[in-house]
């Protein structure tokens, strides 16, 4: 028999005799090879990989394949020549759990918003959950026949909110698969990773899987206890000042002090340390990458990176922090590069309008698994080469500190708020931040229109008046009528997938048919 090469061997001539013996001969040079190169090269591997990187508060603007003047992701630039970028994409939700429940699901974040009472601030842990009514990402995968499985990285993140739905493996943070023990930090891309190439490398060469890899890195960029952002970039001279500081979990037009580094950091400072810690971020990419090229993954395996949404700096009325509905805190980089060559072209950069909810139908699509009933989002496989026609006419994000949400049009955007209420149920310090009191004013709507190409959010001290001078009255009208459609079907989605049978609002037949047929339900609750 002629000797095993231990990076082609087949299944079966693994399990017969005569290979178990060779391998117990070369065992000690098979662990000193999985030391050096990351793992089990699987170079022969005939079975798919679908891997999303989502990165919380990732901004658009500031990649530096974006024209951002730091040269703060030249990994992520190097991998956009070989993948498809979409240079127009738009988050679901502003905030963290609500902004991974559409990313999972491929629906309105304000579908997996619980019905409850805002008389009191509520824990975002408590106020969304994925039902089993709606689709997730997982769910169509493992009924492929794929192996699934999620590593995140932050602790608002958990099975019970409904995201594991579906994941053979949901590791929170800190938690590692039984037997592989620790073995570095278990938080960031770095703990991410790590425990995503264990899992991996114990697959099947033959078995398609999907795994989701949440990344808090650029969150978690504020902690004292982080020196990894710093010594990469100068602060910016005309960023002198030293923001306010709130003693509130959350404010505008102040710090909060979760996010307080000392009384004289400068906003220069604070942009500094953010670039630094996504040039970081990015090196930890690159390591990843390598990874799965030495554990023969690389080219069996369709990745995309994604911002799950952005951070403010001060543009429209938060510091170092995300929840409103600006351009800062919804612009997201989305890079996608499908296994299938014959799929994509790459360097290409879409123009076309994308939502994150248009990342879990894409991935379908290429992987010919149907989409299930009830997703909002829309596939862009076919924007992966040029001279496509757009997919859709509006991009929607809802669920931030206000209510309402915005509409985004291929030009331009529609901030539809509805502050009073909403305000108060995340703390009255945001309340207090808008009005100046702690009234609340259930009466009080803000509308405004503006250029998206006008990036980041225009000063936030600009009136409503003057920024919508710049939109023509026809797309006000279509933007308006789009918004308040979108905002009246979720709200009766959202009684349809939470609400129980004694509720006396519960919606009739006819009303749950027409959901149906407009896609915001799967089935009949």
């Amino acid at each position: 028999m002629s000797p095993i090469d231990p990076k082609t061997s087949s299944k079966s001539s693994r399990s017969s005799w005569a290979a178990a013996r060779l391998l117990l001969f070369i065992l000690p040079s098979l662990m000193v090879m999985g030391a050096c190169t990351g793992g089990k090269p699987r170079s022969e591997s005939t079975g798919r990989g679908v891997l999303v990187i989502a990165i919380d508060a990732l901004r658009a603007d500031h990649l530096s394949s974006n024209g951002y003047d730091r040269r703060t992701t030249p990994v992520m630039d190097a991998f956009a020549e070989d993948a498809v970028a979409f240079d127009k994409t738009w988050s679901a939700s502003p905030r963290l759990l609500p902004a991974h429940c559409a990313l999972l699901t491929g629906s309105d974040a304000d579908l997996s918003r619980r019905l409850y009472i805002m008389e009191s601030p509520v824990a975002d842990e408590l106020r969304f959950e994925i039902t089993d009514k709606m689709p997730h990402a997982a769910v169509s995968f493992i009924g492929a026949g794929y192996r699934t499985a999620a590593f995140v990285d932050h602790e608002q993140l958990t099975p019970v909110n409904g995201l594991g739905s579906g994941f053979q493996e949901f590791l929170p943070m800190g938690e590692v698969l039984p037997g592989t023990g620790p073995a570095g930090p278990d938080v960031g891309l770095a703990g991410t990773s790590r425990r995503f190439l264990d899992w991996a490398r114990g697959l099947d060469d033959d078995e398609d899987w999907f795994s989701y890899i949440q990344v808090s890195d650029l969150e978690r960029v504020w902690n004292h206890n982080d020196p990894s952002a710093d010594g990469y970039f100068e602060p910016r001279p005309g960023l002198k000042a030293v923001p306010p500081i709130s003693n509130d979990v959350e404010a505008f037009f102040a710090q909060p002090r979760s996010r307080w580094m000392g009384g004289a950091v400068s906003m220069g400072q604070y942009e500094a340390r953010y670039d630094g810690r996504l040039r970081s971020l990015d090196q930890q990419l690159g390591s990843l990458f390598a990874d799965l090229k030495r554990a023969g993954l690389w080219e069996t395996t369709t990745i995309c990176i994604v911002g799950s949404f952005g951070v403010q700096f001060g543009e429209a009325g938060l510091i170092l922090d995300h929840g409103l509905y600006s351009s800062a805190d919804l612009r997201v980089p989305w890079l996608i590069r499908p296994a299938d060559s014959e799929r994509f072209e790459p360097g290409h950069r879409s123009e076309n309008l994308a939502s994150t909810t248009d990342l879990v139908p894409t991935l379908l699509d290429l992987e010919g698994i149907p989409e299930p009933a009830g997703m909002l989002g829309h596939s862009q496989a076919g924007a992966l080469r040029p001279g496509t026609e757009p997919v859709r006419d509006f991009a929607y994000s809802t669920c931030g500190y206000q209510e309402g949400g915005a509409v985004i049009g291929p030009r331009y955007i529609l901030e539809h708020v509805f502050p009073g209420v909403a305000l108060g149920s995340h703390g009255t310090g945001l309340r207090r931040g808008w009005f100046g009191d702690d009234d609340v004013h259930e009466g009080y709507s803000r509308q405004r229109f503006y250029d998206s190409d006008a990036f980041p959010l225009p000063d936030f001290r600009l009136t409503d008046e003057l920024l919508a001078g710049g939109v023509p009255p026809l797309e006000q009208a279509k933007l308006t009528t789009a918004a308040l459609t979108r905002f009246a079907n979720t709200s009766k989605a959202r009684q349809a997938l939470h609400g129980s049978s004694w509720r006396k609002d519960k919606l009739g037949t006819e009303e749950v048919d027409k959901l149906i047929e407009l896609g915001f339900l799967g089935s009949k609750p």
